[in-house]
């Protein structure tokens, strides 16, 4: 194999002969050296149809679109003066569509044209030697010219530099990146993105890291966008200890963003693990994030702790614990303290296998926020004889409003009504002779000072029973109950209790699977109880056919709204057909759902055949789509394309 310092040894005294007879010597040095060039002509037909439901104007919609698709493009690859110096690569597509729209309203007639070009050229810089680089640019131009909107044209650049210096070790990325949108005509954007950045690697037999920085510079002049933004990454990773089972992975992240919107966002992550065997495993991590915006200065601290410990290869154990402070904006706090802990038991036996599993969760979520001051209103029900009792922590007596329930007539303290403070309760008392009455409904304002303080702890315990024979009979049972209680806050007490079972079974062969679900879930909160039976069939499987069937029906009910339900039924087959210069692929769905006293019906139907001969392709693809929704009308709509492609070398 040649070495690249020969090669351009050999190019430099090519350079400085003179002599005729070096000159036959170094004839295979080219100025300009052409390796492959590909591309290909397409021309192709598209036909899309819509009809819609219910009638406008007492006539129904339909529209109907044919194009003619045409299509160019193409690949050189070359290299100046040697393939290991400067090899390069041009190449490019040119897309045209010419339609015509014909509806039955006249405002939906006319002519859609739309073409979409790209072009690309990448040269490469000394590949072989230790530095190399390279330099690529890509253009693309949108234009759209309808008569239903005005003309839109739109022209993207890009141009990207690259620098790398290959190692084993540590090798190293330089690049510079330059990019902008255009619009030209009848679209405003005119975006504008530079960038510089670089990427270092370290590859060691027991550590790896990477460093990668970048500054970008990024302006939208038609939203007015102007700012610029640093970006900072970090990540290594280290095995220590002589047998290689402790394991140190850092990860630092964060970037700087100043102009427009300033935004500032960092994160910084430090986790150990630590195996001796196969069968224990403990690892815990640090994190830290801060966030820095319009609104204010957020701090996020996480920590959490694992272990998983196997015995006899069948009783798996785990706990973990995972703690989080936040510092909020606003001068508040929320506080996360998750425990978990499980037990997972699996036996292989001769019939089958059998799983167990048990688990545990207590989670605590406080919010402390700072003491704030609002407006309540509350409606009460005059009862002869009764007082009115305020409950509410924090009310200040002083705010009391009393007004019918429009507002209007504001009643006055002293003569209607009188306030009692006492023991945190404020009483609100009629008094005679007051324009109050009896049966009368009032509104109450009033100004509360409070600490909105919340504190929910959440209990939960799971419980799991499988078993699946070798005949591909199985079973699963789950059942898990969940309690949420608001230690701290308005009202305490319960605020969710919640009994999800859930029970599945079915066979499942080769060929053919069956599967049925029931699942249920009692909570305070849309308590629900559903069924699902699912069947796939693989009726024909081979090396080139494929033809599946596959079947669904579900029904989710409702306990606290009877009536109410939601049902999806489904059917489909799928045909896959593959030869040597041949493939196709064919389906049928049909789908049916009542959703809250709403009936729909689907049904979709798609072909597409792929054929190559020699250089041709000849692509043909169809697809039909039925929609009938109840209260909402009827959608259908036809698609065909056929596309023929010419491929040369």
């Amino acid at each position: 194999m040649r070495r690249p310092g020969a090669v351009l040894a050999a190019l430099v005294l090519a350079a400085l002969a003179g002599s005729d007879a070096y000159g036959q010597a170094v004839r295979l040095v080219r100025p300009v050296r052409f390796r492959d060039a590909t591309g290909f002509l397409e021309l192709g037909y598209d036909f899309e149809r819509q009809e819609r439901e219910p009638p406008v104007d007492g006539q129904l919609f339909r529209q109907e679109e044919g194009a003619l698709l045409y299509g160019i493009g193409g690949d050189i690859t070359g290299s100046f003066l040697h393939p290991s110096l400067l090899p390069f690569s041009v190449g490019g597509t040119l897309r045209l569509r010419r339609s015509e729209i014909d509806a039955n309203t006249g405002v939906f007639q006319g002519s859609r044209n739309a073409d979409a070009s790209q072009y690309r050229v990448r040269l490469g810089i000394a590949p072989a030697f230790r530095w190399n680089g390279e330099i690529t640019g890509h253009q693309s131009i949108q234009d759209i010219d309808s008569t239903f909107a005005p003309t839109r044209r739109v022209l993207r650049r890009e141009l990207r530099a690259t620098l790398r210096r290959r190692s084993r070790v540590w090798p190293l990325t330089f690049y510079a990146d330059r990019a902008r949108t255009e619009g030209i005509e009848g679209d405003p954007r005119d975006e504008r993105r530079t960038s510089w950045g670089f990427q270092l690697d370290q590859r060691g037999r027991f550590s790896t890291m990477r460093l990668e920085s970048e500054l970008q510079d990024y302006v939208e002049r038609s939203t007015r966008q102007d700012y610029r933004q640093v970006r900072v990454s970090l990540s290594h990773r280290y095995r220590a200890l002589a047998s290689r089972t402790l394991t140190f992975n850092t990860t630092l992240f964060g970037y700087d963003r100043a102009g427009t919107a300033d935004f500032r966002y960092a994160i910084g992550a430090e986790s150990v693990e630590w195996r001796p065997n196969d069968d224990f495993q403990l690892g815990g991590r640090l994190e830290r994030l801060e966030q820095e915006d319009l609104l204010g200065r957020l701090v996020t601290r996480r920590g959490s702790i694992g272990l998983e410990h196997r015995l006899w290869g069948s009783l798996v154990t785990t706990a973990a614990a995972d703690l989080q402070d936040t510092d909020l904006p606003e001068a508040g706090t929320e506080t996360l303290r998750e425990y978990r802990a499980g037990l997972d038991y699996t036996r292989h036996l001769t019939a089958g296998t059998l799983h167990l599993a048990v688990g545990r969760r207590l989670r605590r979520d406080d919010q402390d926020l700072p003491a704030r001051r609002r407006i309540v209103s509350e409606e009460h029900l005059v009862e002869d004889g009764l007082p009115i009792l305020l409950d509410t922590p924090g009310i200040e007596p002083d705010t009391i409003e009393v007004t019918d329930v429009t507002g209007t007539v504001v009643y006055t303290e002293g003569i209607d009504y009188e306030v009692l403070a006492a023991g945190g309760v404020v009483e609100l008392r009629i008094l005679p002779g007051s324009a109050i009455q009896a049966g009368d409904t009032i509104l109450v304002r009033f100004a509360v000072t409070t600490s909105p303080a919340l504190d929910v702890r959440t209990r939960s315990n799971r419980y799991l029973l499988g078993w699946r024979d070798r005949s591909g009979v199985w079973f699963r049972l789950s059942r898990t109950k969940q309690a949420q209680d608001l230690i701290a806050g308005t009202p305490d007490g319960r605020i969710d209790q919640t009994l999800e079972k859930i029970y599945s079974g079915g066979v499942s062969r080769r060929r053919w699977q069956i599967e049925g679900t029931r699942h249920t879930k009692k909570s305070f909160i849309l308590p629900f109880a559903r069924w699902n039976a699912s069947l796939r069939w693989g009726i024909v499987e081979t090396r080139f056919l494929q033809f599946d069937f596959d079947a669904m029906k579900q029904r989710t009910t409702f306990p606290d709204r009877p009536g109410e339900r939601i049902d999806l039924e489904r059917a489909g087959v799928d045909l896959r057909l593959r030869l040597r210069r041949t493939r196709l692929t064919a389906g049928l769905d049909r789908w049916d759902e009542f959703v809250l006293d709403r009936e729909g019906r689907y049904f979709e139907a798609h072909l597409q055949l792929d054929w190559r001969f020699r250089a041709f392709e000849l692509v043909a693809r169809a697809r039909r789509r039925l929609q009938d929704i109840e209260l909402s009308g009827r959608d259908d709509r036809d698609e065909v394309v056929l596309l023929l492609r010419r491929y040369f070398r």
